[in-house]
């Protein structure tokens, strides 16, 4: 049985991202929609939670696959997605309450390990995924027996070789990145009717936890926000001039 995401202390924000993103993936298997949804949060407000909570959570996905473009950043999301998130929270189900098995694959799978996979989460790079989809006879199981695609760095994903693989798999997709956007004009394939954020940058402070684990009120002028800190107005000189460019100062401004 799947605990409801009130049985964790979790922010409103990620709380709602999960409820958002699981609405995302009936409507992609219910056909309405073909692209891939969009998480805009900034580092340190919870991503990871969000990611765990959506693979691990979402009843209608029975394995998941999550991509990392680092084996650092691969290896912390293993950890993390398997237990040191649910560990560090205020208040969370036994691990054993937890659903599916979480794996990091280093090489490519054997076709008895795609055969038997079975609620579970699997960890891999993007390169990795890339290089056994593109050889002969690659990771069509893979594709085949995942309900989700996960890709952390999420402003990777147009990069040209990698959407040529990635975007073949057609199964639900959810994009996470703190930056999502590109200088080459490589274009995301989004529906931005399933973009959730950006999150109150202030809320990614690590001293303040989800409101469960700390004392005191909440800003009730910053909707949405546990930072109990207003957000800081953007500089005139950073906004930007219509054509997606930052503005330029004046010569005599003084920065």
């Amino acid at each position: 049985m799947t605990p409801p995401l009130n049985a964790f202390s979790l922010w409103d924000h990620q709380r709602e991202a999960v409820l958002k993103l699981r609405e995302y993936v009936k409507a992609y298997q219910k056909g309405t929609t073909d692209r891939a949804a969009l998480v805009h949060v900034p580092t340190g407000a919870g991503k990871t939670g969000i990611i765990a909570l959506l693979t691990r959570l979402t009843p209608s996905v029975e394995n998941a696959l999550i991509l990392a473009p680092r084996l650092a950043l691969r290896d912390r999301l293993g950890r993390d997605v398997e237990s040191r998130f649910f560990q560090k929270l205020g208040k969370s189900p036994a691990l054993s309450k937890i659903p599916k098995a979480v794996q990091v694959w280093d090489s490519p799978p054997k076709k008895g390990t795609i055969d038997g996979l079975e609620d579970t989460v699997v960890i891999a790079t993007i390169q990795a995924f890339h290089r056994w989809s593109t050889r002969p006879g690659g990771a069509k199981g893979p594709k085949d027996r995942i309900d989700l695609l996960v890709i952390d760095e999420g402003h990777c994903e147009p990069a040209p070789q990698w959407r040529q693989v990635l975007r073949t798999v057609s199964k639900p997709t959810v994009l996470f990145t703190a930056t999502p956007y590109r200088n080459d004009l490589k274009t995301f394939n989004i529906d931005y009717d399933y973009a959730v954020g950006p999150y109150p940058p202030r809320c990614a402070r690590r001293e303040n936890p989800p409101p469960a684990q700390r004392a005191g009120p909440a800003d009730p002028g910053v909707p949405g926000c546990v930072c109990g800190r207003r957000a800081r107005p953007v500089p005139e000189a950073l906004r930007h001039d219509g054509r997606g460019r930052p503005e330029r100062p004046p010569r005599d401004h003084q920065v």
